[in-house]
């Protein structure tokens, strides 16, 4: 594979993940759900993948921690967004 080749993969790439990345935000912006359906969505999704063995106990925890991990991914994303804003107004 030539380099120009490989540059326009790796371009298609991030075209069609920058894509999906819209269409997760617009998804997202537009949910008119309560936050308890969504959780209860996820619950159910969480029981569903484990062929229902898990208990609601179970599930409710799963559901937990699953959001409980995306908060922090979020927040460093955040985080690592200030940063990045931070240090462009530092060079102005």
């Amino acid at each position: 594979m030539d380099q120009t080749s490989y540059e326009t993969d790796l371009l298609d790439i991030v075209k069609k993940t920058e894509n999906r990345r819209r269409k997760i935000i617009d998804h997202v912006r537009n949910d008119k759900r309560a936050k308890a359906e969504i959780f209860e969505e996820i619950k159910r999704n969480i029981q569903s993948q484990y062929g229902g063995e898990l208990t609601d106990r179970e599930a409710t925890e799963a559901a937990r921690n699953l959001i409980g991990f995306f908060q922090i991914f979020l927040d460093a994303y955040g985080a690592k967004q200030r940063e990045g804003l931070a240090c462009s107004d530092e060079k102005v």
